[in-house]
């Protein structure tokens, strides 16, 4: 079954266990990564989740604490960088912070239970975020925020 964050160009093409998913581009007749994404959350629940969801479409990296995330970012290997709000070590609008810094290409979500949108609007002017969700986020909510990451990326790139 196709899934909708593909374009109607990309045919999957394998996965090996472990290694990111490929695509092929039937118009180009190229392979392509899927995009990637990293997803800091100290509620590994939530991380699993999204790794049942996601896992198969994309390149899926998740950490718990904010000392695995600084590594990740250290590499900056990551297309789109998610992060929850509301931590014991962090708040998000902190990770996301370094993240501009060291990943400044990357596509930057905030979750968040509650929304202060005079701040989070400041921080998308800013350029800090590119979008946000609130908690819960349901399948379909973050397919389409997905969606949109995965097509800003694709017109940076061009």
């Amino acid at each position: 079954m196709r899934s909708r964050l593909q374009s109607k160009r990309e045919t999957p093409v394998y996965r090996i266990p472990g290694s990111p998913p490929l695509f092929l581009d039937s118009e180009r007749g190229t392979k392509a990564l899927a995009r990637s994404i990293f997803y800091l959350d100290d509620d590994s629940t939530h991380l699993a989740l999204f790794q049942a969801m996601f896992g198969e479409e994309f390149d899926v990296r998740v950490s718990t604490t904010p000392d695995e995330a600084r590594r990740m970012l250290a590499e900056c290997a990551a297309d789109i960088i998610i992060s929850d709000q509301r931590m014991p070590e962090i708040e998000g609008m902190d990770f996301l912070r370094e993240a501009m810094q060291a990943c400044p290409a990357s596509f930057r979500i905030l979750l968040t239970g509650e929304v202060h949108i005079g701040e989070v609007m400041n921080e998308i002017r800013e350029g800090l975020l590119h979008a946000f969700l609130t908690k819960p986020w349901t399948e379909m909510r973050m397919r389409e925020m997905l969606e949109r990451a995965r097509a800003f990326l694709e017109r940076q790139s061009t």
